[in-house]
């Protein structure tokens, strides 16, 4: 008898059990979400003075759009275009004054391993077919990228420490490297590069920038460029940049020239 009545019992429990979950309605997952920036605001920009960078993403939060234009007369400096396939990136726009069309290759990691870029001048006709090959660290940050062109190739190479990059050179090695660019870090997290605040160069630079790699852990609070000619060091002013952070984001930063960014973050 007792043991029948444990059996009954855990029937019991059992049958309450299904009664109550069929009886309750499954919750709806929660999209995920993810912090992306959305734009930024330049002011003191001597090229083009007031100047505004919008960014749009797919629903996987791969960038898809680089809007940039100046806010005096709506001129459009920078209209970008990527399309994602497999393994494959096609960027199609216009760059400061250039028709631009790059097809680029992707590994496993999604990672851009090469990209093939064609810019023609919407006056002269002028075009400039290049080649960029990028390769990538075991912590999957920018170890190297070589340009391919006519003139030959030219290699930049990253050095990394702490997950910092504290350097990029030109050349064989920083001794004889052509342009050595050196940073020191502030702790001001790292949610957003942008060209004016590491490196001169075109498109390619996006890659600099985190669209694809791995970012630093923190931005740089200086900037120090060596050039080297004849082997011989010449040192340029170094750039300084003060950051304010709100809710653990990249509020603004500015430059000891008088350059500011607003950044702009969407919640998607």
């Amino acid at each position: 008898m007792k043991k029948l009545f444990l059996i009954l019992a855990a029937a019991a429990m059992i049958f309450a059990s299904c009664s109550k979950k069929n009886n309750t309605p499954t919750p709806e997952p929660t999209p995920a979400t993810k912090t992306v920036l959305a734009g930024m605001d330049a002011s003191g920009i001597i090229l083009y003075g007031d100047v505004a960078y919008n960014y749009t993403y797919d629903a996987d939060y791969r960038l898809t759009n680089i809007y940039e234009v100046t806010l005096s007369d709506n001129y459009v400096v920078r209209d970008i275009n990527f399309v994602y396939s497999d393994g494959h990136i096609s960027i199609t726009g216009i760059t400061e004054g250039y028709d631009l069309t790059a097809e680029c290759i992707l590994d496993e990691q999604g990672r851009m391993t090469e990209m093939t870029r064609s810019v023609v001048s919407t006056t002269t006709g002028f075009t400039s077919n290049r080649t960029f090959i990028y390769t990538y660290d075991a912590d999957g940050r920018m170890a190297t990228t070589t340009q391919i062109s006519d003139d030959g190739e030219l290699t930049h190479t990253f050095v990394w420490e702490n997950g910092e990059l504290v350097s990029a050179y030109t050349g064989t090695g920083t001794a004889n490297g052509d342009m050595v660019l050196s940073f020191e870090t502030s702790d001001a997290p790292a949610q957003a590069l942008f060209y004016l605040m590491k490196y001169d160069g075109d498109v390619s630079e996006l890659c600099y920038q985190g669209c694809f790699g791995t970012l630093p852990v923190h931005m740089p609070s200086t900037r120090s460029l060596t050039v080297y000619m004849n082997g011989i060091p010449i040192h340029s002013p170094a750039s300084e940049y003060v950051y304010t952070v709100e809710n653990g984001r990249l509020a603004t930063c500015q430059d000891n020239e008088g350059v500011s960014f607003t950044f702009r973050w969407e919640d998607r």
